[in-house]
């Protein structure tokens, strides 16, 4: 799939069927998650696969979404904010959120390329999610990505033009 083609069409899937997804395309999803740029090549995430209905289940009542565990993978993005503060100090909390946001981005282009339906979860308890998947102190979940086969295709969302979201040499400034 060209990557126009895949960036176009991927959409947010809350609605799954009971397809398994292979741990093939596990694999390959999760590789195209590490080969993401990231500040100072520091990998800060971790993936968590959860594949089992009990495991899935809790997620989703820490999430506060039943829906989510229709998905048959989901795939937890954790953050250890504190090998990117090593680097850059106080700066290194907002770069290792941006690394595990483009290491997301990867996995859901690379689900969809696949086939395969994907949603991203920034919404839970994370408190209880960190119990759930007993985390270590310094490391904290960012987001969840659920996987699987939807039978339906959501509408594309509306989207504002470029016109609208773009300025030139600062803010508010339309002219070229």
């Amino acid at each position: 799939m060209e990557i126009d083609q895949c960036i176009q069409e991927r959409r947010s899937v809350r609605k799954y069927n009971s397809k398994k997804v292979s741990w093939d395309n596990v694999a390959e999803i999760l590789e195209a998650g590490i080969q993401a740029p990231c500040a100072g090549g520091i990998q800060n995430y971790h993936f968590i696969v959860v594949q089992s209905s009990k495991k899935r289940g809790l997620i989703s009542k820490a999430c506060r979404q039943s829906w989510m565990s229709q998905a048959p993978v989901f795939i937890v993005i954790c953050n250890d904010k504190q090998k990117t503060k090593k680097f850059y100090e106080d700066v290194g909390e907002k770069y290792s959120t941006q690394n595990c946001a483009v290491a997301a981005e990867n996995i859901l282009l690379k689900a969809h390329s696949l086939g395969l339906s994907t949603c991203w979860i920034g919404s839970y308890d994370e408190i209880e999610l960190a119990s759930i998947l007993k985390l270590p102190e310094n490391v904290n979940p960012d987001m969840i990505i659920t996987i699987g086969y939807s039978d339906s295709k959501p509408k594309a969302p509306r989207r504002f033009s470029l016109d609208i979201l773009t300025y030139f040499e600062e803010f508010g400034n339309t002219k070229k």
